[in-house]
């Protein structure tokens, strides 16, 4: 059946020492990953669950005559969309974009629009409360599609401070004038929702929702101030968000302010103590498709979240709101990297170590099982929200981030942005887009014939790393919109 295809990650924790399908490793007599002093929030060693295994019809092996999906084409006459898009802002880049979803396949349309910027926002106000937001400008999209007219208006808020914001528009050697890897400036801006009232107490609930009707609440912040700041919000995200004054026996309620989050990727994180976090979703393909957000995650290690103090208790929280259920270490030999575990026993954590030392990242035989077992877990649903990192969130990470992205039908342009971002992060030095260079080469020479990226990290995943393409389909299935 279907949805015996794998056990559940959520039951290897569970179920614990009692039962534990998949083998799980508890003590460092079998795993070697127990070294270092622990202390603090994150003292309890994880349970490591072994990676998804194959090996019945249950668990997930391909049907029999299973033949791969036809991901980059419908075929002619196949593809019908639907007629009104869904409009998306890059402030960033001055750029919207149009999508007509196609409803019988993954090749979507999409279309490049203008985008006019206005710095001249004029507050909504209702029942006396009147709101404002931080970094918002109002923005209109116009285009002609097919002899049709399109426009949309929309306040957008952007999160990329105006030194991220370079990745997009400056060369790469500029950029690591700047940005060298030694300082902190990976950070997404808060959004600040503010609001002025001329009479009453100051008891006030923020609302914050993807819905008008705020049945699906992400937010919501009891304050005495006039003010309150979110961080980590999606891109290309609507929200609406209203505020509610208890005053003298009463309850007086603003309006309802709608804004969308700027669409340009990475979505990066503020996570207090790690540097270097990201989702990998966000990013539009090259057949017009985008990757969803909130399922994979890169960053640096979590060590700092193990310290008994403020940033650690900040971070944990952080982390619980992302609601990580996977947490895969790439890192290699314990000792080296002084290994910790912040959550316990609170998050499914995989073990699967690379090493740097021998040769490229996607190529070092020593890596290949471990890579294996990193995309088998990328098809499994039940994993996500999945975390992965090594030391600094850059070069083993960063080397499973380009071949998933670049398997997601992402440009080389936007994979190679995506490896320059991690400068801003606080990693210990400066790197160049060499890696990138490099690994897209490895590419083209497995697959010299094949007509795209997407296709060439496709074929090196199934032919060189081993990766089932049933596998590699469901991830595909499993990220894109």
């Amino acid at each position: 059946m279907k949805n015996l295809r794998v056990i559940s990650f959520i039951l290897a924790m569970l179920l614990t020492a009692t039962l534990c399908l998949f083998g799980c490793g508890k003590g460092s007599d079998d795993t070697g990953k127990q070294s270092g002093s622990q202390s603090g929030t994150g003292s309890s060693s994880p349970i490591v669950v072994e990676p998804p295994v194959y090996e019945t019809a249950q668990d997930n092996i391909p049907p029999e005559g299973y033949t791969r999906k036809s991901f980059l084409s419908c075929g002619d006459g196949a593809h019908s969309y639907i007629n009104e898009p869904t409009y998306y802002f890059d402030v960033e880049q001055t750029k919207a974009y149009l999508v007509f979803d196609c409803q019988n396949c993954y090749d979507n349309r999409l279309i490049a629009a203008d985008l006019q910027i206005s710095e001249d926002l004029t507050p909504p106000t209702c029942s006396s409360i009147t709101y404002n937001m931080s970094n918002t400008v109002l923005a209109t999209a116009s285009a002609v599609v097919d002899g049709k007219a399109y426009t949309k208006t929309a306040h957008v808020t952007k999160f990329h401070t105006d030194e991220q914001a370079k990745v997009y528009t400056t060369a790469a050697s500029n950029i690591w004038k700047t940005a060298n890897g030694k300082t902190e400036k990976s950070l997404p801006l808060d959004t600040v929702f503010s609001w002025i009232v001329h009479e009453g107490e100051f008891n006030f609930t923020f609302t914050l929702s993807t819905d008008s009707q705020f049945k699906n609440i992400v937010e919501q912040i009891s304050t005495d101030q006039l003010s309150v700041s979110v961080t980590n919000l999606l891109a290309g995200q609507t929200y609406y968000w209203q505020v509610e004054q208890s005053s003298n026996g009463g309850i007086f309620t603003g309006g309802v302010y709608e804004f969308t989050t700027s669409c340009g990727a990475p979505r990066n994180l503020n996570i207090p103590g790690v540097t270097n976090a990201r989702d990998l979703g966000g990013r539009f393909t090259s057949s017009g498709n985008r990757v969803k957000q909130g399922l994979i995650y890169r960053t640096a290690r979590f060590d700092a979240l193990t310290q008994d103090n403020q940033t650690a208790k900040d971070g944990l929280e952080v982390v619980k709101k992302l609601g990580f259920k996977t947490q895969i270490d790439l890192r290699g030999n314990p000792d080296d990297d002084n290994i910790h575990y912040p959550f316990g026993n609170e998050i499914d954590y995989l073990y699967l170590p690379m090493t740097t030392k021998e040769g490229n990242i996607i190529e070092a035989e020593e890596n290949m099982d471990s890579l294996k077992a990193v995309f088998e877990t990328f098809a499994y649903e039940n994993a996500y929200p999945i975390v992965f990192h090594c030391s600094i969130g850059t070069d083993r990470t960063g080397a499973v981030a380009f071949l998933l992205n670049a398997l997601l039908g992402v440009d080389f342009i936007q994979l190679k942005q995506d490896y320059i971002f991690s400068l801003y992060g606080e990693i210990g030095g400066s790197r160049n887009g060499d890696a990138i260079d490099d690994y897209r080469d490895i590419l083209v020479q497995n697959a010299p014939d094949a007509s795209t990226l997407q296709e060439q990290a496709y074929l090196y995943l199934q032919d060189v790393v081993g990766v089932h393409p049933y596998h590699l389909d469901k991830i595909i299935e499993n990220m894109l919109y």
